[in-house]
Protein backbone atom coordinates (compact mmCIF):
# COMPACT_ATOMS: atom_id res chain seq x y z
CA UNK A 1 0.00 0.00 0.00
CA UNK A 2 1.76 3.19 -1.19
CA UNK A 3 0.35 5.64 1.25
CA UNK A 4 1.95 6.54 4.99
CA UNK A 5 0.34 4.56 7.83
CA UNK A 6 -0.12 7.06 10.27
CA UNK A 7 -0.81 4.65 13.31
CA UNK A 8 2.07 2.69 12.89
CA UNK A 9 3.43 1.58 16.72
CA UNK A 10 6.65 2.31 15.23
CA UNK A 11 6.03 5.82 14.10
CA UNK A 12 3.59 6.84 17.43
CA UNK A 13 0.45 5.32 17.09
CA UNK A 14 -0.83 3.93 20.07
CA UNK A 15 -3.53 1.77 21.44
CA UNK A 16 -5.93 4.03 23.60
CA UNK A 17 -7.47 1.91 26.10
CA UNK A 18 -10.40 3.53 27.25
CA UNK A 19 -12.22 3.15 23.51
CA UNK A 20 -11.04 -0.96 23.44
CA UNK A 21 -12.69 -3.66 24.41
CA UNK A 22 -13.72 -7.16 23.15
CA UNK A 23 -17.69 -7.32 23.39
CA UNK A 24 -17.26 -11.59 24.42
CA UNK A 25 -14.69 -11.13 27.19
CA UNK A 26 -12.95 -8.37 28.57
CA UNK A 27 -9.90 -10.64 28.64
CA UNK A 28 -8.72 -10.80 24.94
CA UNK A 29 -6.05 -13.85 24.20
CA UNK A 30 -3.61 -11.49 22.95
CA UNK A 31 -2.95 -7.50 23.29
CA UNK A 32 -4.77 -5.12 21.21
CA UNK A 33 -1.35 -2.97 20.05
CA UNK A 34 -0.62 -5.74 17.57
CA UNK A 35 -2.78 -4.07 14.71
CA UNK A 36 -0.56 -1.06 14.93
CA UNK A 37 2.52 -3.31 14.36
CA UNK A 38 3.63 -4.32 10.48
CA UNK A 39 4.15 -7.83 11.68
CA UNK A 40 1.47 -9.73 10.46
CA UNK A 41 2.93 -13.90 10.84
CA UNK A 42 0.37 -16.57 11.42
CA UNK A 43 -0.95 -15.83 14.93
CA UNK A 44 0.79 -12.21 15.19
CA UNK A 45 -2.88 -10.82 16.00
CA UNK A 46 -4.85 -9.13 17.90
CA UNK A 47 -7.27 -12.23 19.29
CA UNK A 48 -10.30 -11.95 20.96
CA UNK A 49 -13.47 -14.34 21.95
CA UNK A 50 -16.73 -13.71 19.95
CA UNK A 51 -17.13 -11.53 16.71
CA UNK A 52 -17.70 -7.91 18.05
CA UNK A 53 -14.56 -6.00 19.60
CA UNK A 54 -13.67 -2.15 18.95
CA UNK A 55 -9.43 -0.83 18.96
CA UNK A 56 -9.34 3.02 19.52
CA UNK A 57 -6.05 4.50 17.65
CA UNK A 58 -4.78 7.43 18.86
CA UNK A 59 -2.33 9.05 15.82
CA UNK A 60 0.82 10.57 16.46
CA UNK A 61 -0.10 13.72 14.76
CA UNK A 62 -3.98 14.80 13.88
CA UNK A 63 -4.72 14.06 10.03
CA UNK A 64 -7.39 14.29 7.24
CA UNK A 65 -7.85 10.56 7.31
CA UNK A 66 -8.75 9.36 3.60
CA UNK A 67 -8.44 5.37 3.66
CA UNK A 68 -7.86 2.43 6.17
CA UNK A 69 -6.32 -0.52 4.75
CA UNK A 70 -6.85 -3.94 7.17
CA UNK A 71 -4.37 -6.47 6.44
CA UNK A 72 -4.85 -10.67 7.43
CA UNK A 73 -3.11 -13.75 6.40
CA UNK A 74 -4.08 -15.54 2.92
CA UNK A 75 -6.89 -17.53 3.39
CA UNK A 76 -4.59 -20.38 1.95
CA UNK A 77 -2.26 -20.39 4.77
CA UNK A 78 -4.69 -19.35 7.52
CA UNK A 79 -6.20 -22.07 10.20
CA UNK A 80 -9.49 -20.60 10.51
CA UNK A 81 -10.27 -17.88 8.03
CA UNK A 82 -13.49 -17.63 9.41
CA UNK A 83 -11.80 -15.95 12.26
CA UNK A 84 -11.15 -12.86 9.60
CA UNK A 85 -12.64 -9.54 10.79
CA UNK A 86 -15.74 -9.10 7.85
CA UNK A 87 -17.90 -5.94 8.60
CA UNK A 88 -16.19 -3.43 10.08
CA UNK A 89 -16.71 0.56 10.69
CA UNK A 90 -13.98 3.18 11.54
CA UNK A 91 -15.03 6.44 13.26
CA UNK A 92 -13.03 9.42 14.12
CA UNK A 93 -13.38 11.66 16.87
CA UNK A 94 -14.37 15.18 16.33
CA UNK A 95 -11.73 16.85 18.58
CA UNK A 96 -11.42 21.26 19.35
CA UNK A 97 -13.83 23.77 19.03
CA UNK A 98 -13.66 24.66 15.53
CA UNK A 99 -14.07 21.17 14.60
CA UNK A 100 -16.98 20.80 16.69
CA UNK A 101 -18.78 23.48 15.21
CA UNK A 102 -18.39 22.14 11.64
CA UNK A 103 -19.49 19.01 12.53
CA UNK A 104 -22.78 20.29 13.94
CA UNK A 105 -23.39 22.80 11.30
CA UNK A 106 -23.08 19.76 8.43
CA UNK A 107 -25.00 17.21 11.26
CA UNK A 108 -28.12 16.46 9.38
CA UNK A 109 -26.43 15.97 6.39
CA UNK A 110 -23.73 13.74 7.55
CA UNK A 111 -26.50 11.70 9.97
CA UNK A 112 -28.71 11.38 6.81
CA UNK A 113 -25.38 9.51 5.55
CA UNK A 114 -24.85 7.31 8.29
CA UNK A 115 -25.79 3.43 7.33
CA UNK A 116 -25.82 2.40 10.95
CA UNK A 117 -28.49 4.64 12.90
CA UNK A 118 -26.41 5.35 15.03
CA UNK A 119 -23.71 8.25 15.98
CA UNK A 120 -21.01 6.57 17.69
CA UNK A 121 -19.14 2.88 18.34
CA UNK A 122 -20.37 1.19 21.23
CA UNK A 123 -18.16 1.68 23.70
CA UNK A 124 -17.98 5.33 24.28
CA UNK A 125 -17.06 8.09 27.07
CA UNK A 126 -18.95 11.60 27.97
CA UNK A 127 -17.11 14.08 26.14
CA UNK A 128 -16.49 12.35 22.90
CA UNK A 129 -18.19 13.57 19.81
CA UNK A 130 -17.90 10.45 16.84
CA UNK A 131 -18.78 10.83 13.30
CA UNK A 132 -18.98 7.54 11.34
CA UNK A 133 -15.87 7.83 8.71
CA UNK A 134 -16.50 4.70 6.54
CA UNK A 135 -18.54 1.44 6.73
CA UNK A 136 -16.92 -1.67 4.83
CA UNK A 137 -16.52 -5.48 4.84
CA UNK A 138 -13.39 -7.17 4.40
CA UNK A 139 -13.51 -9.63 1.52
CA UNK A 140 -11.67 -12.95 2.80
CA UNK A 141 -12.54 -14.57 -0.99
CA UNK A 142 -10.55 -11.58 -2.51
CA UNK A 143 -7.35 -12.72 -3.73
CA UNK A 144 -5.49 -9.54 -1.82
CA UNK A 145 -5.41 -10.15 1.74
CA UNK A 146 -4.56 -6.49 2.47
CA UNK A 147 -7.91 -4.52 1.48
CA UNK A 148 -7.96 -0.32 0.96
CA UNK A 149 -11.58 1.32 1.73
CA UNK A 150 -11.85 4.74 0.83
CA UNK A 151 -13.74 7.29 3.72
CA UNK A 152 -17.37 8.75 2.99
CA UNK A 153 -16.95 11.08 -0.18
CA UNK A 154 -19.46 12.80 1.54
CA UNK A 155 -16.98 14.16 4.46
CA UNK A 156 -14.59 15.13 1.65
CA UNK A 157 -16.34 18.42 2.01
CA UNK A 158 -14.08 21.10 2.70
CA UNK A 159 -16.33 23.08 4.82
CA UNK A 160 -16.08 20.25 7.19
CA UNK A 161 -12.39 20.24 6.81
CA UNK A 162 -11.91 17.46 9.63
CA UNK A 163 -8.52 17.21 11.56
CA UNK A 164 -8.53 13.66 13.26
CA UNK A 165 -6.46 12.33 16.35
CA UNK A 166 -8.33 9.32 17.56
CA UNK A 167 -10.22 7.09 15.51
CA UNK A 168 -11.65 3.77 16.49
CA UNK A 169 -12.06 0.74 14.57
CA UNK A 170 -15.47 -1.19 15.28
CA UNK A 171 -15.42 -4.90 14.49
CA UNK A 172 -19.06 -5.52 13.79
CA UNK A 173 -18.86 -9.38 13.15
CA UNK A 174 -16.37 -12.06 11.32
CA UNK A 175 -16.35 -14.61 9.02
CA UNK A 176 -18.05 -17.38 11.56
CA UNK A 177 -15.46 -18.60 13.62
CA UNK A 178 -16.24 -18.35 17.55
CA UNK A 179 -13.20 -16.25 17.98
CA UNK A 180 -11.61 -12.98 16.15
CA UNK A 181 -7.98 -12.36 14.49
CA UNK A 182 -7.51 -8.78 13.42
CA UNK A 183 -3.66 -8.59 12.32
CA UNK A 184 -2.98 -4.70 11.12
CA UNK A 185 -5.07 -1.90 10.56
CA UNK A 186 -3.62 0.86 8.67
CA UNK A 187 -4.94 4.59 8.79
CA UNK A 188 -4.15 6.90 5.54
CA UNK A 189 -4.39 10.66 5.25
Amino acid sequence: VPMRDYALAADGGMVYGELTWSFHDMHAASFPELVLDDDTRAGHCWSFSGSRAQVAISLPEFIYPTHVTIDHIPGAIAADIGQAPRRMVLWGVVDGAANRKRYQNKLDDIRANNTLGRDHPPLTKDGYLFIQLSNFVYNITNTRNVQTFALRDDLRDPELDLNIGLLVLEVVDNWGSDSTCVYRVRIHG
